[in-house]
């Protein structure tokens, strides 16, 4: 795509356009739209486009950029709500194990500093560690100090708007599990669905209507890279 002149826009596309050039979302308020960071965000929420509204960084907007009423009352839910503490995930999706995990992947390009923390949460919420080991580097590439510009801390990148600004590993690794788990229920052990679910929010992922993303497709590449002791890692 070339040089996309903001002012040459209008309706969704410029709001979509305005949102991708601030500096807030990590672009260069130039009032274009070129190539790098930009162009991607660009591309996708244009791609989202549905029953006027968008989905930008994993958020549903409305026409003008504000927040869609209805994902926000959906994650105040997803995260007030949920509770999975004491109930293990049974079911058996393909590529899925019930029961306790003993260990997890050691695959070549995969940081190995938390696999027994990793196992410690994967096995509280019946989840299988390699699961969360392959989200974790797609989202933080193992960097337990990552924030991001949307404000996601930690290594599974938690939002600090539900969550607290959380880099502390045991209190991140719990919620992303729990939340990891909850999307695994949601789209009845889809682990394509699930991940878009983690990435965009639940209500995100159902309104797509897509089968996978850019996004968990990587993390499904990861996951069987480290099931099958491949040698590489996909990060963000």
């Amino acid at each position: 795509m070339s040089l996309l002149k903001i002012a040459d826009l209008s309706g969704i596309k410029k709001t979509i356009a305005t949102m991708c050039d601030a500096k807030a979302n990590g672009g260069n308020e130039d009032k274009a739209i070129n190539a790098g960071r930009e162009k991607g965000l660009y591309e996708s929420a244009v791609e989202s486009i549905s029953d006027n509204t968008f989905i930008f960084n994993g958020q549903t907007y409305n026409t003008d950029g504000t927040i869609f009423e209805k994902e926000i009352e959906e994650q105040n839910n997803n995260q007030n709500n949920f509770n999975i503490s004491e109930t293990v995930y049974t079911q058996t999706p393909s590529g899925f194990s019930k029961g306790n995990y003993t260990s997890v992947g050691k695959a070549n390009g995969f940081s190995n500093a938390y696999d027994d923390k990793i196992l410690q949460y994967a096995n509280k919420y019946g989840i299988d560690p390699n699961y969360v080991k392959a989200t974790i580097a797609v989202e933080s590439g193992f960097n337990a100090n990552a924030v991001s510009s949307t404000n996601d801390y930690g290594l599974m990148q938690l939002n600090a708007k539900y969550n607290g600004k959380v880099l502390n590993v045991d209190e991140n690794l719990d919620k992303g599990c729990k939340y990891l788990a909850q999307c695994l229920k949601e789209f009845n052990g889809d682990m394509n669905k699930a991940s878009m679910g983690y990435n965009m929010g639940i209500y995100g992922a159902r309104k797509s209507g897509a089968a996978s993303s850019a996004y968990s497709r990587k993390v499904v590449a990861n996951y069987n890279a480290l099931k099958n002791n491949q040698k590489f890692s996909i990060t963000a």
